[in-house]
């Protein structure tokens, strides 16, 4: 997932939390700090989705082995005549 995705889906879910909010009567700041809670629980959760995902790459790189990563990397754009 980009970073900008989700962070755009971040902000759109946060305003329509400060909208539902606002519908239901809350004040203005009331609204405000639930949008902010939304928000930043959305961040956590995505910190802790890339921390699962950086985990589980390591461990099917360490279940590989070191010869498998070395020969599926590739050329970076480089063109081998040969």
């Amino acid at each position: 997932m980009h970073i900008m995705g989700f962070f755009l889906g971040s902000v759109a879910f946060a305003a329509g939390v400060a909208a539902v909010g606002v519908v239901m009567g809350l004040s203005g700041w009331a609204a405000f700090g639930w949008a902010a809670a939304s928000f930043v629980l959305g961040q956590l959760v995505y910190l802790v989705w890339v921390a699962a995902m950086a985990m589980a790459e390591a461990r099917r790189s360490k279940q590989r082995g070191p010869e498998a990563d070395a020969s599926e990397k590739p050329s970076q754009g480089v063109v081998q005549k040969g």
